[in-house]
């Protein structure tokens, strides 16, 4: 079983080191209750509620994980999803690209090597966001600063642009409510 973030020799090392407070607080420990038995009851309980699973030719991993809290689970299972994609991935300069150019090699346990190249990816000059994409892409951003009704007012305007006698319409607009962006400040 792969656990996200530290290893057995870490915790051998330094057991309260090795275990964040982020971790004990995910499986329902405090820092205040670890004795030297306690490093193993987390663990020991981390890996009762944690099931990974790989399909032996690919690198698709299944997480499953079990709390009372449903939020709680999903954090836990990206958590070890991110650990594992970080400890599989590698990524490096090819001095062979140019530009915004982009290339994948994905090599499967059987040795087999699986390739793509991008030449022109989307939002290139050369391969644009169609205006949908575009709009999609605003609604994505704006939506931490932005009430939905407001986002759909400053697309409605930027689509009127033209008729406009000044973008002051528009500028006001796009200037978050104070409230929502003290919300968005303190995140």
């Amino acid at each position: 079983m792969m656990v996200p973030r530290f290893s057995r020799r870490a915790i051998a090392k330094s057991p309260r080191r090795a275990i964040g407070e982020d971790v004990l607080a995910l499986i329902g420990l405090r820092r205040d209750a670890l004795s030297s038995d306690a490093t193993l009851t987390a663990l020991t309980e981390l890996k009762r509620r944690v099931t990974v699973r790989r399909d032996e030719r690919t690198y698709v991993v299944q997480v499953d994980v079990t709390t009372r809290e449903p939020e709680k689970s999903a954090r836990i299972a990206n958590a070890i999803a991110d650990a594992y994609l970080t400890e599989q991935t590698q990524i490096r300069a090819d001095a062979a690209l140019s530009g915004s150019q982009a290339k994948v090699d994905v090599i499967l346990g059987d040795g087999a090597i699986l390739s793509a190249h991008c030449e022109h990816p989307l939002g290139a000059f050369e391969n644009p966001l169609s205006r949908v994409q575009v709009e999609q892409k605003f609604r994505l951003y704006a939506a931490s600063v932005l009430p939905d009704v407001r986002i759909e007012e400053v697309i409605d305007a930027v689509s009127r642009l033209e008729s406009f006698d000044s973008v002051r319409e528009l500028m006001a607009l796009l200037r978050a409510a104070p409230r929502r962006r003290a919300m968005a400040a303190a995140e």
